[in-house]
């Protein structure tokens, strides 16, 4: 469950790559709202953002020269999307996290009452009826939904993805990998499900955290 006050903080997990305008926009709205909020940003071999430390206190930087691309990713990009993601959790010392890209724009602090472990999502999107099949064959994804999300603007609950054995994690993406590749938005929903979680609608979605759908990556073209 999410109970998500407007005056309780979130941490962001963030994956940028070259667009550095754009990534500093959202970086920027972010803080605006939650102050007290950290970003952990990881640069996917992209652009180096050292110098952010000194403008902003409440940023963790790491640079990866390993290049994950969230976009029809095989085994070992969705391992090394999965790692930062755990990681992260493990860090964070706030209840929820909330993805941030470079689309991503917070308008205003959200509150959500919400009986699932992750909300904000168009929830517009199916895994096929092949790839739903093999995978309710997946001993732990047996009562999953056939629906995905985990799209940027997206929060979800801390402890879900925590709380879980990466071993686990790893043999989901090995299962998956072997046959199809993977969205960063399909792999975050299927760790959610992984722990018997559950997906939602929330109201503050597009309205006080905006999913532009790539119209703002036009900074840096």
């Amino acid at each position: 469950m999410i109970n998500l006050s407007e005056t309780d903080d979130i941490d962001a997990f963030y994956l940028c790559y070259k667009n550095a305008k754009a990534t500093l926009h959202v970086i920027d709205q972010f803080f605006s709202y939650y102050p007290n909020g950290t970003i952990y940003l990881h640069s996917d071999n992209g652009c180096y953002y050292h110098n952010l430390k000194n403008k902003y206190k409440n940023i963790i930087y790491t640079y990866h020269n390993f290049n994950v691309n969230p976009f029809k990713m095989n085994y070992d990009r969705s391992l090394e999307w999965a790692k930062r993601l755990y990681n992260t959790t493990k860090l964070s010392d706030k209840k929820y996290l909330l993805l941030l890209e470079d689309d991503v724009w917070v308008r205003d602090r959200v509150k959500i009452n919400s009986i699932h472990n992750m909300v904000g999502t168009n929830l517009g999107a199916f895994f096929n009826n092949h790839i739903f099949a093999y995978l309710r064959n997946y001993e732990k994804l047996k009562t999953m939904k056939q629906i995905y999300s985990g799209c940027g603007g997206c929060i979800f609950e801390k402890d879900i993805i925590k709380n879980q054995k990466f071993h686990n994690i790893t043999k989901m993406i090995n299962y998956y990998c072997s046959r199809y590749a993977l969205w960063g938005d399909q792999l975050l929903t299927l760790i959610i499900y992984l722990n018997d979680g559950t997906i939602g609608r929330s109201e503050y979605y597009n309205t006080k955290i905006l999913h532009n759908k790539k119209c703002k990556y036009f900074y840096d073209k």
